[in-house]
């Protein structure tokens, strides 16, 4: 994903946030880059549809951070990488609570959430085929699964995706000397997943994001003023997929 810009949501702000999949026959999102969703499972499982909402703008950095990030999506025409924000939803280390690491400067989001370091290691166990619902991981280092945690597979064509655990349909120990640290598991997911992939592919609980664009070319205007609100709408990135220019 070189050159690929990412979200700074540890730099803007939010008050709210709204992260959905949404059907792939809402208006406008049926045919990208001369493709039908269908051909990427989005009539069976939708696209992912992220919102930040309460963006606080009041310094000089905020501002022209904001405003060099709007004009890089070229009216929307752009791609970013889009950040989940961390909620208690998201997969849980073992040992580390979640939502306990700061900014560097040491304050937490504006609804005391923070980070979560980079703990849990989870792969594929068994290769997986375009449009699949139904993947088997191993995962250590996390506590069990109780559905709806996000994660990201970094595809080799489709980039950086989102996922959801839909529901856990099997799962055993995977013990090391005595200890269980962590788990086999079979496991639902959704959107179906965006293409092939490989037995050993990295799943990343601790970081979950996707390629998305600006649902609305002005999707970051803003009125100035001292201290100013903004908010932003991104859809997942389909044109990617289709293999068209960006």
């Amino acid at each position: 994903m070189a050159g690929r810009d990412v979200y700074p949501i540890d730099l803007f702000e939010c008050g709210k946030m709204q992260c959905d999949v949404v059907g792939g026959s809402i208006e406008g999102l049926r045919s990208l880059a001369n493709d039908t969703p269908d051909r990427f499972g989005v009539g069976r499982g939708g696209l992912w549809k992220l919102t930040y909402a309460d963006i606080w703008l009041e310094t000089e950095q905020e501002y022209r951070a904001w405003r060099a990030l709007r004009a890089r999506q070229r009216n929307g025409s752009g791609v970013m990488v889009v950040p989940v924000l961390r909620r208690l939803w998201f997969a849980q280390a073992l040992g580390v609570p979640a939502d306990q690491i700061p900014h560097s400067d040491g304050t937490f989001f504006s609804d005391g959430a923070g980070y979560a370091g980079q703990t849990i290691g989870a792969s594929l166990t068994a290769a997986a085929a375009h449009g699949a619902t139904e993947i088997q991981v191993r995962i250590l280092g996390a506590q069990p699964l109780q559905g709806a945690e996000p994660f990201t597979i970094v595809h080799p064509v489709a980039e950086a995706r989102l996922y959801e655990v839909a529901g856990v349909n099997a799962m055993a120990d995977v013990v090391v000397s005595g200890q269980v640290v962590g788990y086999d598991y079979t496991i639902e997911i959704n959107p179906p997943l965006r293409e092939p992939t490989a037995a050993g592919t990295e799943l990343d609980f601790d970081n979950p994001r996707c390629l998305m664009r600006l649902a609305d070319p002005n999707g970051m205007s803003y009125e100035e003023d001292i201290v100013s609100f903004s908010s932003v709408t991104f859809l997942e990135e389909l044109r990617v997929l289709s293999g068209a220019t960006v």
